[in-house]
Protein backbone atom coordinates (compact mmCIF):
# COMPACT_ATOMS: atom_id res chain seq x y z
CA UNK A 1 0.00 0.00 0.00
CA UNK A 2 1.15 3.32 -1.06
CA UNK A 3 1.04 4.83 3.08
CA UNK A 4 1.94 8.75 1.11
CA UNK A 5 -0.59 8.39 -1.16
CA UNK A 6 -3.03 7.55 1.42
CA UNK A 7 -1.66 10.46 3.86
CA UNK A 8 -2.31 12.63 1.06
CA UNK A 9 -5.78 11.35 0.41
CA UNK A 10 -6.76 11.42 4.27
CA UNK A 11 -5.31 15.28 4.11
CA UNK A 12 -7.57 16.92 1.56
CA UNK A 13 -10.46 14.87 3.18
CA UNK A 14 -9.50 17.05 6.26
CA UNK A 15 -9.17 20.31 4.45
CA UNK A 16 -13.08 19.97 2.98
CA UNK A 17 -14.43 19.25 6.16
CA UNK A 18 -12.40 21.70 8.07
CA UNK A 19 -11.69 24.43 5.37
CA UNK A 20 -14.24 24.49 3.30
CA UNK A 21 -13.33 24.16 -0.29
CA UNK A 22 -9.99 26.73 0.51
CA UNK A 23 -6.55 25.08 0.54
CA UNK A 24 -4.54 24.25 4.05
CA UNK A 25 -1.37 25.00 4.47
CA UNK A 26 0.24 21.82 5.05
CA UNK A 27 -0.76 18.08 5.86
CA UNK A 28 -1.64 18.99 9.83
CA UNK A 29 -5.12 20.78 8.90
CA UNK A 30 -4.08 24.58 9.47
CA UNK A 31 -6.09 26.55 6.92
CA UNK A 32 -5.42 29.65 5.03
CA UNK A 33 -7.92 32.14 3.44
CA UNK A 34 -10.80 29.88 4.53
CA UNK A 35 -13.76 31.35 2.96
CA UNK A 36 -15.85 30.47 5.67
CA UNK A 37 -13.67 31.94 8.38
CA UNK A 38 -14.73 34.90 10.57
CA UNK A 39 -13.79 36.30 13.92
CA UNK A 40 -16.34 38.44 15.94
CA UNK A 41 -15.07 41.72 18.10
CA UNK A 42 -16.64 43.04 20.92
CA UNK A 43 -18.36 45.79 21.58
CA UNK A 44 -19.22 47.41 17.78
CA UNK A 45 -17.72 50.63 19.36
CA UNK A 46 -15.83 52.78 21.58
CA UNK A 47 -17.66 55.44 22.99
CA UNK A 48 -15.42 57.41 25.65
CA UNK A 49 -16.86 59.36 28.31
CA UNK A 50 -15.66 62.95 29.28
CA UNK A 51 -12.31 62.70 29.93
CA UNK A 52 -10.79 65.67 31.15
CA UNK A 53 -7.44 67.49 30.49
CA UNK A 54 -4.96 65.48 33.17
CA UNK A 55 -7.14 62.28 33.16
CA UNK A 56 -6.83 58.78 31.16
CA UNK A 57 -9.41 56.26 30.58
CA UNK A 58 -8.57 52.75 28.83
CA UNK A 59 -11.23 50.97 26.79
CA UNK A 60 -11.07 47.51 24.75
CA UNK A 61 -12.41 45.30 22.50
CA UNK A 62 -12.68 42.05 22.63
CA UNK A 63 -11.41 40.40 19.56
CA UNK A 64 -12.50 35.86 19.34
CA UNK A 65 -11.99 33.38 17.12
CA UNK A 66 -15.53 31.44 17.47
CA UNK A 67 -14.74 28.59 15.56
CA UNK A 68 -15.55 25.03 16.03
CA UNK A 69 -12.85 22.58 17.89
CA UNK A 70 -11.80 20.85 14.91
CA UNK A 71 -12.15 24.20 13.01
CA UNK A 72 -9.06 26.98 12.08
CA UNK A 73 -6.97 29.12 14.09
CA UNK A 74 -6.91 32.99 13.03
CA UNK A 75 -3.56 35.54 13.45
CA UNK A 76 -4.19 39.25 14.27
CA UNK A 77 -1.25 40.76 12.75
CA UNK A 78 -1.56 44.37 13.97
CA UNK A 79 -3.76 47.12 15.54
CA UNK A 80 -3.58 50.63 14.60
CA UNK A 81 -5.79 54.22 15.19
CA UNK A 82 -6.92 55.76 12.01
CA UNK A 83 -8.27 59.46 12.19
CA UNK A 84 -6.99 60.13 15.35
CA UNK A 85 -4.24 62.68 16.83
CA UNK A 86 -1.67 61.30 19.61
CA UNK A 87 -4.06 61.66 22.55
CA UNK A 88 -4.87 58.44 21.57
CA UNK A 89 -2.55 54.96 22.19
CA UNK A 90 -3.47 51.90 21.49
CA UNK A 91 -1.42 48.70 23.27
CA UNK A 92 -1.02 45.58 20.96
CA UNK A 93 0.90 42.32 20.37
CA UNK A 94 0.42 40.23 17.26
CA UNK A 95 -0.96 36.30 18.39
CA UNK A 96 -2.69 33.36 16.84
CA UNK A 97 -6.21 32.74 18.09
CA UNK A 98 -7.20 28.97 18.28
CA UNK A 99 -11.13 28.27 18.21
CA UNK A 100 -12.34 29.68 20.77
CA UNK A 101 -10.01 31.97 22.11
CA UNK A 102 -9.99 35.80 22.59
CA UNK A 103 -7.66 38.49 22.88
CA UNK A 104 -8.12 41.98 24.32
CA UNK A 105 -6.93 45.34 22.46
CA UNK A 106 -6.95 48.14 24.54
CA UNK A 107 -6.94 52.11 23.44
CA UNK A 108 -6.02 54.87 25.81
CA UNK A 109 -7.40 58.49 25.43
CA UNK A 110 -5.28 61.23 27.50
CA UNK A 111 -6.32 64.85 26.14
CA UNK A 112 -4.23 67.65 26.26
CA UNK A 113 -7.08 70.11 26.45
CA UNK A 114 -11.13 70.46 26.72
CA UNK A 115 -11.86 70.30 22.76
CA UNK A 116 -14.52 69.37 19.94
CA UNK A 117 -15.20 65.73 19.87
CA UNK A 118 -12.71 63.36 18.60
CA UNK A 119 -13.98 60.11 15.55
CA UNK A 120 -11.60 57.57 14.61
CA UNK A 121 -11.55 54.06 14.05
CA UNK A 122 -9.41 51.26 16.09
CA UNK A 123 -8.57 48.94 12.87
CA UNK A 124 -7.48 45.71 14.01
CA UNK A 125 -5.45 43.88 11.13
CA UNK A 126 -6.25 39.89 10.91
CA UNK A 127 -5.93 36.92 7.89
CA UNK A 128 -9.64 36.64 7.26
CA UNK A 129 -9.90 37.44 3.83
CA UNK A 130 -13.49 37.49 3.91
CA UNK A 131 -13.97 40.27 6.02
CA UNK A 132 -11.30 42.25 4.13
CA UNK A 133 -8.07 41.23 6.41
CA UNK A 134 -9.16 44.10 8.79
CA UNK A 135 -12.12 45.14 11.08
CA UNK A 136 -12.79 48.56 11.93
CA UNK A 137 -14.26 49.81 15.32
CA UNK A 138 -15.49 53.18 15.11
CA UNK A 139 -14.37 55.36 18.62
CA UNK A 140 -15.85 58.71 19.83
CA UNK A 141 -14.73 60.59 22.43
CA UNK A 142 -16.40 63.83 23.59
CA UNK A 143 -12.91 65.98 24.13
CA UNK A 144 -15.27 67.31 27.67
CA UNK A 145 -17.98 68.89 25.64
CA UNK A 146 -20.73 66.41 25.58
CA UNK A 147 -21.40 65.77 29.18
CA UNK A 148 -23.33 68.06 31.82
CA UNK A 149 -25.31 66.98 34.68
CA UNK A 150 -26.41 64.19 35.17
CA UNK A 151 -28.68 62.36 38.08
CA UNK A 152 -28.21 59.23 39.31
CA UNK A 153 -30.84 57.48 39.52
CA UNK A 154 -31.93 57.95 36.14
CA UNK A 155 -34.46 58.70 35.19
CA UNK A 156 -35.33 59.72 38.49
CA UNK A 157 -38.97 57.46 38.71
CA UNK A 158 -40.61 56.90 42.18
CA UNK A 159 -42.24 53.43 40.05
CA UNK A 160 -45.50 52.88 41.83
CA UNK A 161 -47.03 54.24 45.37
CA UNK A 162 -50.31 53.31 46.29
CA UNK A 163 -52.64 56.45 46.50
CA UNK A 164 -51.98 58.57 50.30
CA UNK A 165 -48.85 56.69 51.22
CA UNK A 166 -45.16 58.31 50.89
CA UNK A 167 -42.04 57.73 49.18
CA UNK A 168 -39.19 59.39 49.45
CA UNK A 169 -36.16 59.50 46.97
CA UNK A 170 -32.44 60.47 47.24
CA UNK A 171 -31.24 61.89 43.97
CA UNK A 172 -27.60 62.98 43.29
CA UNK A 173 -27.23 65.46 40.63
CA UNK A 174 -23.21 65.37 39.03
CA UNK A 175 -21.40 67.69 37.28
CA UNK A 176 -19.40 65.50 34.29
CA UNK A 177 -18.26 68.64 33.11
CA UNK A 178 -14.45 69.38 32.94
CA UNK A 179 -14.87 72.68 33.96
CA UNK A 180 -17.34 73.79 37.88
CA UNK A 181 -20.99 74.84 37.06
CA UNK A 182 -23.00 78.04 38.80
CA UNK A 183 -25.88 76.81 40.30
CA UNK A 184 -27.93 79.38 41.25
CA UNK A 185 -31.58 77.43 42.28
CA UNK A 186 -33.04 74.02 42.36
CA UNK A 187 -36.82 74.05 41.99
CA UNK A 188 -39.73 71.45 41.13
CA UNK A 189 -41.56 72.78 37.72
CA UNK A 190 -44.95 74.18 39.16
CA UNK A 191 -46.93 73.20 36.37
CA UNK A 192 -46.19 69.25 37.15
CA UNK A 193 -48.11 66.67 39.30
CA UNK A 194 -48.91 67.91 43.06
CA UNK A 195 -47.65 65.07 44.32
CA UNK A 196 -43.81 65.51 44.05
CA UNK A 197 -41.85 68.19 46.64
CA UNK A 198 -38.66 69.08 47.22
CA UNK A 199 -37.79 68.30 50.58
CA UNK A 200 -33.96 69.21 50.81
CA UNK A 201 -30.80 70.25 49.39
CA UNK A 202 -27.63 68.35 50.43
CA UNK A 203 -24.82 70.75 49.32
CA UNK A 204 -21.14 69.61 49.50
CA UNK A 205 -19.16 70.15 53.09
CA UNK A 206 -19.00 74.13 53.23
CA UNK A 207 -21.32 74.84 50.13
CA UNK A 208 -23.91 77.06 49.95
CA UNK A 209 -26.23 78.30 47.17
CA UNK A 210 -25.59 79.49 44.37
CA UNK A 211 -23.20 76.65 44.35
CA UNK A 212 -20.24 76.27 42.46
CA UNK A 213 -20.30 72.44 41.48
CA UNK A 214 -16.63 71.09 40.59
CA UNK A 215 -15.92 68.63 38.02
CA UNK A 216 -17.01 65.00 39.60
CA UNK A 217 -18.76 66.75 42.23
CA UNK A 218 -21.80 66.13 43.30
CA UNK A 219 -25.50 67.81 44.49
CA UNK A 220 -27.63 65.77 46.61
CA UNK A 221 -31.76 66.23 46.19
CA UNK A 222 -34.58 64.84 48.34
CA UNK A 223 -37.68 64.34 46.64
CA UNK A 224 -41.04 63.16 47.67
CA UNK A 225 -44.01 61.42 45.97
CA UNK A 226 -47.27 61.55 47.43
CA UNK A 227 -50.11 60.49 44.67
CA UNK A 228 -52.96 62.92 44.88
CA UNK A 229 -54.58 60.40 42.22
CA UNK A 230 -53.92 57.38 40.28
CA UNK A 231 -52.08 56.69 36.95
CA UNK A 232 -48.71 58.41 35.37
CA UNK A 233 -47.53 61.55 37.43
CA UNK A 234 -44.60 63.88 35.90
CA UNK A 235 -42.89 66.74 37.05
CA UNK A 236 -39.59 68.71 36.36
CA UNK A 237 -36.52 68.80 38.33
CA UNK A 238 -35.16 72.65 37.37
CA UNK A 239 -31.80 74.24 37.69
CA UNK A 240 -30.48 77.03 36.95
CA UNK A 241 -26.83 78.57 36.85
CA UNK A 242 -24.18 79.54 34.54
CA UNK A 243 -22.19 76.58 32.77
CA UNK A 244 -19.28 77.70 30.15
CA UNK A 245 -19.84 81.30 30.96
CA UNK A 246 -23.81 81.25 29.91
CA UNK A 247 -26.63 81.20 31.41
CA UNK A 248 -28.01 77.81 31.35
CA UNK A 249 -30.79 75.74 32.28
CA UNK A 250 -31.26 72.48 33.51
CA UNK A 251 -34.62 70.16 33.06
CA UNK A 252 -34.68 66.80 34.81
CA UNK A 253 -37.64 64.51 34.22
CA UNK A 254 -39.45 63.35 37.47
CA UNK A 255 -41.83 60.65 37.03
CA UNK A 256 -43.64 58.10 39.10
CA UNK A 257 -47.01 56.22 39.16
CA UNK A 258 -50.42 56.78 41.51
CA UNK A 259 -51.95 53.37 42.55
CA UNK A 260 -54.62 51.72 45.18
CA UNK A 261 -57.24 54.97 44.43
CA UNK A 262 -60.21 54.52 46.39
CA UNK A 263 -62.73 53.45 44.91
CA UNK A 264 -66.15 56.71 44.19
Amino acid sequence: MNHSAVRIRSWMAACLVVCGLAACDSPDGICSQTADRTLTVTPSNLPFRTVCPGESETMSVVVQNPGLADGCPLTLSGARLDGLDGEFTVSFTPVTLLPGQSAEVPVTYTPAVVQDPHYGFLVIEHDVAAQGNETRVPIIATGGQLADLLTSPNPIDFGEVEFGKVRELDVLVKNFRCTPVNLASASLDVAGSAGFSLLTLALPEGGSMPLALAHNASLGVKLRFQPTACGAATSTLSLTGTGADAETFWPLDVQGVGTACPVQ
